[in-house]
């Protein structure tokens, strides 16, 4: 982490104290106040971007900052919660030499813990916009990357039938400029329309609240 720092500082400072000096005058224009935020980040940045801080550990912590993932390694990481810790290396086709799900060493608590989460962050949170009874229970959780002065980009990652877990999905609308639960979990919704378009009976199962049999 702190070597990357120092190399992203190495190719960024310059730009950074140039913004540090000069500001964001195209954000400025949209929102004055996250101008000012933005410039004060830059002066920090421009003296002491390549230190390693306590606001670093912070972001890190919560998917920001230095954080990078790609679609395909959040998938990797739902799609463990959903079936009970393993990481499932990615193969395309099935056979005698598909690779062996791998153990995380998550207690079943920390999973089952997850579990709950991600299923209430759909009943009563965020990503509302999928508790539909047309689909099966989704558990899952928006996300909003900042990169500044870009637009944000719009995560949502989960799976369903969220006792009983046949499909994960994860999207990601790069520099949308909108938020995980506007933008991404919609593309998500559409997707498991038409995966769980022939499972009415299983849609109507896991909506009915009855209580989970098979997770975890």
């Amino acid at each position: 982490g702190r070597i990357f720092k120092r190399n992203f500082w190495d190719k960024n400072h310059e730009v950074w104290c140039d913004r540090a000096e000069n500001g964001y005058p195209e954000v400025t224009v949209v929102d004055p106040e996250r101008a000012k935020m933005l410039q004060k980040f830059a002066k920090e940045n421009c003296t002491e971007g390549m230190r390693f801080r306590a606001g670093d550990a912070v972001n890190t912590s919560i998917g920001q900052g230095d954080t990078v993932v790609t679609p395909l390694q959040m998938a990797r990481l739902y799609a463990a919660v959903a079936n009970g810790g393993n990481l499932v290396t990615p193969h395309l086709v099935e056979g005698k030499h598909v690779p062996k799900p791998q153990g995380m060493g998550l207690k079943a608590d920390t999973i089952k813990m997850l579990h709950q989460g991600l299923r209430r962050a759909v009943t009563e949170g965020t990503a509302k916009v999928l508790a539909d009874p047309n689909l099966p229970a989704v558990a899952g959780k928006t996300g909003t990357g900042e990169d500044p002065p870009r637009p944000d980009h719009a995560w949502f990652g989960g799976y369903a039938p969220a006792e009983k877990p046949q499909l994960v999905i994860v999207a990601f609308a790069e520099n949308s400029g909108g938020y995980g639960g506007t933008v991404s979990a919609p593309m998500v919704k559409k997707l498991m329309e038409v995966f769980f378009k022939k499972m009415p009976a299983q849609a109507a199962l896991t909506n009915s609240g009855a209580k989970p049999t098979t997770w975890p």
